[in-house]
């Protein structure tokens, strides 16, 4: 049969149109395609941002952690290593014999701190703001350096010469031969406060040197030998009623041992001295120290911990002294 060239022309058209309808259907599916995998591509990378960013977030948060450990580590290492046990001088009360002590130096694993603690910041502390003085210029004088600064804490005006002076009583020691005779200690200062070659003095002598000063000013105050009490009942009676006590322990906590031995001038009895014996005034506590204003070169408020304080405190016989305002 053959076509017309008008129904060739048509056959063309419709032909050419219906390509042209299905490049043109073929194009929008390809364009919707590609459309949704650009979306599924943003979902994804938006989702891969906020994985990385919250993974990035947790390690930093870890990060800090570690930080804050590390630093409170530090701050906790810093607070135990700031203790500096003094021992190349090895006896406030020192003697002769003191200086050729083979303990010389030794450093005990219980440390000091020269400042309230500040590693534990929810630890409670009670701490008395008690005048400092220094033992500098009276080498074996911890006993009237402690005392003084007692008395002036109760605004009570003395100096430390002024004390020894006029109110504590002391006794000589001498020597026939190789035998050393002194006081007792419970009734005399032992030698003489500004000297090295002397030794100290217990409870009862300063209870005595400060009922002189009661009575020489006419003060309204009691003085109390509270010796056998535990830190623990001398905080809890007196610290926390605003009450500094002197009491008798040893040179920067460390371990007391067997000290000189000496005929008591006027019972003929021997005595023996207890080597490192140090006065200081216990002024406050925490959870874990006690607090103490030392006069042991010019050392200040120290802390030590509170087993440690109750074992030197014992070794010298649990004395104490304080004062109570009538």
């Amino acid at each position: 049969m053959k076509i017309k060239e008008k129904d060739k022309r048509k056959l063309f058209l419709i032909i050419g149109i219906s390509a042209a309808a299905l490049i043109l259907l073929i194009v929008i599916i390809i364009f919707i395609v590609n459309l949704s995998n650009n979306n599924s591509q943003t979902v994804l990378k938006y989702e891969s941002s906020s994985n990385n960013y919250s993974s990035q977030k947790s390690s930093n948060d870890i990060s800090s952690n570690i930080r804050s450990d590390q630093d409170s580590s530090d701050s906790i290492l810093s607070s135990d290593t700031s203790s500096q046990a003094s021992s190349s001088q090895n006896s406030n009360h020192s003697s002769q014999e003191d200086k050729n002590d083979p303990l010389n130096g030794v450093i005990s694993s219980d440390t000091k701190s020269s400042s309230p603690s500040t590693s534990d910041t929810n630890e409670k502390s009670t701490i008395l703001s008690v005048p400092y003085i220094n033992q500098n210029n009276y080498p074996t004088g911890c006993e009237s350096c402690s005392t003084v600064m007692m008395l002036n804490f109760w605004d009570i005006d003395i100096s430390v010469d002024n004390f020894i002076d006029n109110y504590l009583d002391t006794g000589d020691i001498i020597f026939d031969g190789d035998t050393m005779y002194a006081p007792d200690p419970n009734r005399a200062f032992v030698g003489n406060p500004r000297s090295d070659d002397s030794y100290g003095c217990y409870a009862p002598v300063i209870v005595n040197s400060i009922n002189k000063i009661i009575s020489d000013k006419n003060l309204n105050f009691n003085v109390q030998n509270v010796s056998g009490t535990s830190l623990k009942n001398l905080c809890k009676e007196y610290i926390d009623n605003n009450m500094p006590v002197v009491v008798w322990a040893s040179i920067d906590m460390e371990p007391t041992k067997t000290g000189a031995s000496w005929i008591i001038h006027d019972t003929g009895k021997e005595f023996t001295w207890t080597r490192r014996e140090h006065c200081l005034v216990l002024v406050g506590y925490d959870d874990n120290h006690y607090y103490f204003n030392d006069p042991y070169e010019n050392n200040g408020v120290v802390s030590y911990p509170k087993d440690t304080c109750e074992k030197r405190y014992s070794e010298l016989f649990k004395q104490a002294v304080v004062m109570i305002p009538n």
